[in-house]
């Protein structure tokens, strides 16, 4: 059935791939022809969604998906193990949620075969179709979102791409364990959303909070298990292919670098980007932008280690640090070969039922050892606590 809401690209109006050399992405990747397809063969798909309808402030985003294509297959790839298809463009419903709906019905069969989807869209209300393919597995999963701004107006009966996080928080049955809010800007954001965000209990992160120490990306993105990154995030230096450009942002170095660590992440299964304008793009400097993050995704995911400390216990180092205040110690782990570190949250009397652990970095534990708590710890205990455990993830 999915194949009824795919429709194959025409490579030829894209990009000539008799010009490209052997090692470019578009002599590599397999195409979606119309016929049947063995998802095992591959570990990554590439699906274009080219929806704009409800975008209250312009259209042009249904153009980006073979944009960003036309760039991305020219880049090189360094990867042996590469396996990765493009699956073509999602068909567009009668309405936007219809789509949305399409887009749930193929990222579901791929998660199923577990396959990571890279979605290129499209308007961000997209990252709601991206959510739904989740709830076939009746589990809760935990979303992050990097964008300038919160978009969660409410609209009754309504999505676009200024309402979807109200629709994601408001689905029915409720999904979501934990949702992050990432590089969000003060002056572009209402306080009341930020304050109705911590009394849900879901975590958001301004941008000057990575300004300070940009490694504070990687644990979030351990802990993801989708990522929908919206181009207003970016300045308008580094991506003026947006339709609201701002001065101030994530650099297009930083969002390389943030896409690597979103790839390495043993935990995270779907990427979407979202709100590219080609028409205001100059020299496709955001397609070319936008490729090389979806490189740096890929090369990040073929340096995965499948690293979970309440599995392979063996593989880590344990460290305990009593809390004299709280009386409940504060245990570590740290890998044994990446040095990448956990922190693990108990949650009542019988801290081996409920618990959890939770992504961290080294400087939690430095801080921990100097007498004081995480807060890394501080967010999650009291977010879980509020909870009704045990809480279960996406296997």
């Amino acid at each position: 059935m999915y194949r009824e809401l795919l429709q194959p690209l025409a490579i030829e109006r894209i990009i000539n791939l008799n010009k490209l050399s052997t090692s470019q992405w578009g002599s590599q990747i397999d195409f979606n022809t119309g016929q049947s397809i063995d998802l095992s063969a591959y570990h990554i798909a590439l699906i274009g969604v080219e929806e704009d309808r409800e975008n209250l402030v312009e259209r042009n985003c249904a153009a980006a998906p073979d944009t960003i294509r036309r760039e991305l297959y020219k880049l090189y790839n360094w990867e042996k193990a590469f396996k990765i298809i493009d699956l073509g463009n999602i068909k567009n419903g009668a309405t936007v949620y219809a789509t949305a709906e399409y887009l749930a019905s193929v990222l579901r069969l791929l998660l199923r075969a577990k396959v990571i989807p890279i979605v290129l869209g499209g308007t961000h209300d997209l990252s709601y179709g991206q959510f739904m393919a989740y709830e076939a597995f009746n589990q809760s999963v935990n979303m992050s979102i990097v964008d300038e701004k919160i978009d969660m107006l409410i609209r009754e009966n309504e999505i676009n791409s200024q309402s979807f996080i109200y629709n994601i928080l408001s689905h029915q049955p409720y999904l979501i364990d934990n949702l992050l809010q990432i590089g969000y800007q003060h002056y572009h954001t209402d306080p009341l959303l930020i304050r109705t965000f911590e009394k849900l209990q879901h975590q958001c992160y301004r941008l000057a909070y990575f300004r300070e120490d940009f490694r504070r990306f990687e644990p979030l993105m351990r802990q993801s298990d989708l990522l929908a990154f919206d181009f207003s995030a970016l300045k308008a230096a580094d991506a003026p292919g947006q339709k609201n450009t701002s001065p101030n942002g994530l650099t297009a170095e930083e969002a390389c670098r943030l896409m690597r660590y979103a790839g390495i992440s043993d935990r995270l299964s779907s990427l979407g980007l979202y709100e590219y304008f080609p028409r205001h793009d100059n020299r496709y400097q955001t397609a070319q932008l936008a490729a090389q993050m979806i490189w740096h995704f890929v090369e990040g995911y073929y340096n995965r280690l499948y690293e979970y400390p309440e599995i392979y216990e063996g593989e880590f180092l344990q460290y305990t640090i009593p809390d004299k205040i709280n009386k409940q110690a504060l245990v570590f782990y740290k890998s044994k070969i990446s040095g990448r570190w956990w922190l693990k949250i108990s949650l009542g009397k019988d801290a081996q039922k409920y618990s959890k652990i939770i992504p961290c970095l080294e400087e939690d534990f430095k801080m921990a050892q100097k007498g004081n708590i995480p807060e890394t710890w501080i967010s999650n205990y009291i977010k879980y606590s509020a909870s009704k455990p045990p809480i279960k993830e996406i296997d």
